[in-house]
């Protein structure tokens, strides 16, 4: 696979970079959709779909090229690029992207306390869950310590040496 070393939507002519419209139009969309609400990966598949030729004939698209295309400042235009996007439309995606990457999930105060109160009981180290979701769901469904425990060594004993898990 070729990998593209202009940005999508350029092309160098005559040493300089000049806008290619039909790709222009395709980061305008881009943008536009990402600041509706849309996700990387529904634009990219959209993309795929229509059959977008990424560079040559590659018309494979995914959500990090998506990601790095609405989150790269040369669209705005500078020194060597051409202006694609307006900086209005640069700075709500932006918004929209540091809001999205500033976002963590709240856990219950009873989820954050068995969290830091879980250790083997053979080693004394701390056991780190894989999954937040698993705990959300054993202590959605009401289980009682001896479950978890039963649960959380099954999920453990593939990465741990010793098998024993006690509360603190």
């Amino acid at each position: 696979m070729s990998q593209r070393n202009i940005l999508f939507g350029y092309k160098v002519l005559g040493g300089k970079y000049e806008i290619i419209s039909s790709e222009a139009e395709i980061v305008k969309e881009a943008f536009e959709r990402y600041i509706a609400g849309e996700a990387f990966k529904q634009i990219a598949d959209s993309f795929l779909e229509r059959g977008i030729t990424y560079y040559r004939d590659n018309r494979t698209w995914n959500k990090n090229m998506i990601s790095r295309m609405v989150g790269d400042k040369r669209y705005l235009g500078d020194t060597q690029y051409p202006s694609i996007i307006t900086s209005k439309a640069f700075g709500l995606s932006e918004n929209m992207r540091q809001g999205k990457s500033a976002k963590k999930t709240e856990l219950p105060e009873i989820t954050e306390l068995i969290k830091s109160k879980l250790i083997c009981g053979s080693c004394g180290q701390r056991i780190y869950l894989a999954s937040v979701d698993l705990l959300r769901r054993l202590l959605r469904d009401n289980m009682f310590e001896r479950k978890i425990l039963e649960r959380l060594n099954r999920l453990n004993a593939k990465s741990m040496n010793c098998k024993a898990v006690a509360l603190k």
